[in-house]
């Protein structure tokens, strides 16, 4: 018995989601960065002061939420894929087990 193509179709369609989850985010953070990254670029240190340094402190606090996002979305993934590998199984016990009825 071989496996359904359905199957697989499944797993990669699942896998275009999640990939483009994940690229909307980066690519949301990216332009966020960039845009942060320009305005301090265009801003006088000595006349703003106190802009500068909450620029610089929003772009730290993007980097570490990247860097714990990126750590948290793996094990996630590992999760969601280890589910969905358990509700495939179940659901192929129990189509062979309707089908020996």
């Amino acid at each position: 018995m071989s496996t359904p193509e359905t199957f697989y179709r499944e797993a990669i369609d699942l896998n275009r989601y999640s990939n483009q989850v994940a690229r909307q985010i980066v690519t949301n953070y990216n332009n966020v960065i960039l845009d942060l990254t320009n305005k301090l670029a265009t801003i006088d240190e000595v006349t703003a002061p106190a802009t500068v340094a909450r620029i610089r402190a929003m772009l730290v606090q993007m980097k570490e939420s990247l860097e714990s996002w990126s750590n948290a979305s793996a094990v996630y993934l590992v999760l969601e894929l280890t589910l969905y590998k358990y509700l495939q199984t179940l659901l192929v016990v129990l189509f062979l087990l309707t089908r020996q009825k």
